[in-house]
């Protein structure tokens, strides 16, 4: 149990290292990181925001000069499926979908990641199935019967199912 005495001390601890305040200003919020030093939370994310999973999709599909149904084809995505994606700004895909676009791209390390964070994931290095993505990504192993092949062998559930 946490005595009256150590909850004095947490105060004085959190009074002494917080830095970060947030306050209500002219009905907006602002975050500000000392009292001197205010930031507008919108011009933060206008200035801070990256592009969307499907603009930087379909930037990957027009660089690579592919047509659509190819794509989605390569992915194992249905028709239905990919007209979600293109119709809907609102649209946030689950990371097998992601990584089955990546592969279908044929897309290195580097742009995979891209893809990846676009939609709000990454690739973990403490988890098997996100390994087994690296290593086929990393020695362009981009076919998904051979990516679900090894998968399969580690008893994980494969893309595309």
């Amino acid at each position: 149990m946490i005595t009256d005495k150590k909850l004095i001390e947490l105060k004085k601890f959190i009074d002494k290292n917080l830095i970060d305040l947030l306050v209500l200003c002219e009905s907006k919020m602002i975050y500000a990181d000392s009292k001197e030093n205010f930031i507008d939370i919108e011009t933060f994310i206008k200035n801070n925001k990256k592009p969307s999973f499907k603009k930087i999709l379909f930037n990957f599909i027009d660089k690579k000069n592919l047509e659509d149904s190819v794509v989605y084809k390569k992915a194992l995505i249905t028709r239905k499926h990919f007209s979600k994606i293109r119709c809907n700004d609102d649209y946030h895909p689950n990371k097998k979908t992601v990584i089955q676009f990546a592969l279908a791209l044929e897309l290195n390390d580097d742009d995979c990641n891209s893809l990846l964070e676009s939609a709000s994931y990454s690739l973990s290095s403490n988890n098997e199935f996100d390994l087994i993505i690296k290593f086929c990504i990393q020695n362009k192993i981009y076919n998904l019967i051979d990516v679900n092949y090894a998968l399969d062998y580690f008893n994980i559930t494969p893309l595309g199912f």
